[in-house]
Order: structure tokens, then sequence, then C-alpha cells
């Protein structure tokens, strides 16, 4: 899960603020009183569906032979990255 904060959402509240002090002429001051800020969200969230791992050649062995390579393991090895990638939208069970 990505998240990032949504930079349009503190320029337009910051344009709401400075046009409520100064004076601009009536047909932006229309338009910016138009915009509600309950409509924008803070935190743009979106899921990346990739994983990347950097390795070193003895560890990328291990990782295919032995015990990293057992299948109880990489289940269980998935299910963590699934649970860290995905929070809350993965439900216990």
């Amino acid at each position: 899960m990505i998240k990032l904060k949504n930079p349009i959402f503190e320029d337009i509240r910051e344009l709401k603020s400075k046009a409520k002090k100064h004076p601009i002429p009536i047909e932006v001051n229309r338009i910016v009183e138009r915009i509600d800020l309950k409509y924008l969200q803070r935190e743009v969230r979106f899921f990346y569906p990739f994983e990347i791992q950097v390795v070193d050649e003895k560890s990328a062995e291990d990782n295919s032979k032995g015990r990293s390579a057992h299948s109880e393991y990489k289940k269980a090895q998935l299910q963590t990255a699934l649970k860290r990638v995905m929070g809350s939208f993965v439900h216990a069970g």
C-alpha cells in the first residue's frame, strides 16, 4: 500500500483561507467558495502489486535451496508480506 500526502489539498485550503482575507474578483471568489474540502482527500492511497528484494549471492542461493525453500516457510512469508502491504484490507483467518 502506497500512501502519499495529496499535494493539492493544502494548496486549495490555503487558497480558500487567503480568499477570505484578501479582496479578489467576484467571479473568482464564487468559484473558491464552491470548493468543499470535504470532497478532497488529504492522503492519496493506492496499491502497488510488486515487491522488490535486494539480496547478496549467498542469500539468493539460500532462498532457493535448503530451509528457506521449504513450502511452509514460503507460505508464512507470503502471508506476512500480504498483511504488511494490505494492512486493514486483509481479514484475519
